[in-house]
C-alpha cells in the first residue's frame, strides 16, 4: 500500500513551496499517524488536502491550516483539516459553492461523508490494519 505520512508531509511541503507570494508564510501544522492505504484512497486524500489548502492560501494566507490524520479503528482513519476559511461566511461567495462541490465529491470518492464543523472539515477513510 501507500504510506500516508510521507505522502502528506511531502504534499504540505510542496504546497508551501509553490504558494503565491502572499501566502508564502502559510503555516501547515501536521499531526499524522503512520498509516497505509490503497493507491486510490491516497490519490483522493492528496486531492482533498490540495483543494482545501489552496483555498486557504487564496482566501486567508495568514491563517494557519491544521491537518490531522488519526487511526480511528483497525480499518479506518479520520482526516481532518482546520482553517479560518472553513467557517461559513455571510456573503455567499460563488467560489465557495464550487469549492464545496469539489471537496464533497472528493469525500464521495473515499466513500465517506464530508463532516463540516465550524472551521473544520473531516472525512473517514479506509486504511490497512497495523502490522
Amino acid at each position: 500500500g501507500i504510506s500516508l505520512r510521507p505522502l502528506v508531509t511531502e504534499l504540505a511541503a510542496e504546497l508551501r513551496a509553490s504558494a503565491p507570494e502572499t501566502a508564502r508564510g502559510l503555516a501547515i501544522d501536521l499531526d499524522i499517524d503512520t498509516l497505509n492505504t490503497t493507491q486510490d484512497v491516497a490519490v483522493a486524500v492528496a486531492f482533498l488536502i490540495t483543494e482545501i489548502v489552496e483555498y486557504a492560501m487564496l482566501r486567508a494566507p495568514t491563517e494557519p491550516v491544521e491537518l490531522s490524520l488519526r487511526r480511528t479503528s483497525e480499518l479506518t482513519a479520520r482526516l481532518a483539516l482546520s482553517s479560518a476559511v472553513l467557517v461559513p461566511d455571510e456573503d455567499g461567495q460563488p467560489e465557495k459553492g464550487q469549492f464545496e462541490r469539489i471537496v464533497g465529491g472528493l469525500a464521495k470518492q473515499l466513500r465517506s461523508t464530508l463532516e463540516r464543523k465550524l472551521g473544520r472539515y473531516s472525512v473517514d477513510l479506509p486504511v490497512f490494519p497495523q502490522a
